[in-house]
């Protein structure tokens, strides 16, 4: 069986947001590279039908409407994962969508077709290790959060990725091990800003770029050598 290399965001795409473009970049480059990748994101329109919940992990190419807005290339699969409105709605720990995707999607869907995971969702990286799932985190800004021992030394957790000293330094006071962080400069697919100045406009303040790369160039997962060496393409 075939073993993903899944980049998970908790937001709907597609969105006119820096993050969202970097990651959507990073898992295009990824699956440019030949590793079997699958953006995986939350669903928009997801309705209560029993096929939802009995196989809600399918990857496919994206639609046009998501490739063109990312410049996404043909080699990289998305999934949806279904989130009901109404869950939404209820505003409960229960039915909040990054409880519903680590206690149910992860552990009876993701697992049994998952070699490694990238994400910038804390719990998300949690609940892979916890299920013994390899494991890379991003982490752009400063979070007054502290990080769990038992994660962070844990051997399938593989690196932790962030673009600024400063933050860096803020993560490991709250406890992320500095030899398992490494800061990498953030780049961005051209061809996005030119199709979408309105897009650079709003984020220019938080964004760091690189203007000589490209959507394959700035394969910035590259960084994970040590994960790395646990892919197969």
């Amino acid at each position: 069986m075939i073993k993903h290399y899944i980049f998970f965001t908790r937001n709907t795409l597609p969105q006119p947001r820096a993050d969202l473009v970097q990651v959507a970049n990073c898992a295009n480059a990824a699956a440019n590279l030949g590793y079997s990748t699958v953006l995986t994101y939350l669903g928009q329109d997801a309705r209560l039908r029993p096929t939802d919940w009995m196989k809600p992990f399918s990857p496919q190419l994206p639609d046009r409407a998501l490739k063109q807005f990312y410049n996404l290339h043909d080699q990289l699969k998305v999934a949806a994962l279904p989130i009901p409105k109404l869950c939404s709605r209820l505003k409960t720990k229960l039915t909040h969508p990054s409880t519903i995707v680590s206690k149910y999607y992860i552990p009876l869907h993701l697992r049994p077709v998952t070699q490694i995971v990238h994400t910038r969702d804390w719990n998300f990286v949690k609940a892979a290790i916890r299920c013994g799932i390899l494991a890379i985190y991003e982490h752009h800004h400063h979070e007054d959060k502290q990080f769990e021992p038992e994660i962070v030394h844990h051997p399938l957790f593989q690196i932790a990725v962030t673009v600024a000293d400063p933050v860096r330094e803020s993560m490991i006071q709250h406890g992320m091990p500095s030899e398992k962080i490494i800061k990498l400069h953030n780049g961005f697919n051209r061809s996005f800003l030119v199709r979408r100045p309105d897009c650079w406009i709003q984020s220019r303040g938080s964004v760091a770029c690189s203007l000589g790369q490209t959507a394959m160039g700035d394969a910035r997962f590259l960084g994970n050598q040590a994960a790395r060496q646990n892919l197969q393409p």
